[in-house]
């Protein structure tokens, strides 16, 4: 009886033991992801003014053959925080000019992701460009550029 109460318990343990995943964005191919792991930036000449809040980003650009323009942006935060993320999704006729703005939030949240679709004209080129702002911090970065 005690081998099979240790045995039940055991069991228990194992299978409640949970291992974190992060899904793969749909539409967005990983090579076409471009992550800023902001700890291992200097954001100014004295580097205690790192950021706080801000762990990472990622911004990515697909279109497919149709078209279609896929829009990813994602953060990951030291610790839970106001999460905001806008998306803009703009479009090179001399000038870079933004075309559509996307959002997503989350509150008290360490992490947040974006993931938007949109029609875009050929004979263009296109980038994201993604504006995280994390409590009292703010950031942008870009995606690669996309011609279609």
């Amino acid at each position: 009886m005690k081998k099979l109460t240790c045995l039940a318990l055991s069991s228990l343990i194992l299978l409640s033991t949970g291992t974190a995943a992060f899904a793969q964005p749909t539409g967005v191919m990983p090579e076409n992801i471009k992550t800023v792991y902001f700890n291992q930036i200097t954001l100014a000449a004295n580097a205690a003014e790192r950021l706080q809040n801000i762990n990472s980003a990622a911004v990515g650009l697909t279109i497919s053959e149709s078209g279609n323009a896929n829009v990813y942006g994602d953060c990951f935060t030291y610790s839970k925080c106001k999460i905001n993320l806008m998306a803009e999704l703009q479009q090179q006729d001399g000038k870079w000019k933004t075309i559509k703005t996307f959002y997503n939030s989350a509150a008290s949240a360490s992490h947040c992701t974006l993931n938007a679709n949109y029609a875009v004209e050929s004979g263009y080129s296109y980038r994201v460009k993604l504006t995280v702002v994390a409590d009292n911090e703010t950031v942008s970065i870009y995606s690669d550029t996309k011609s279609y």
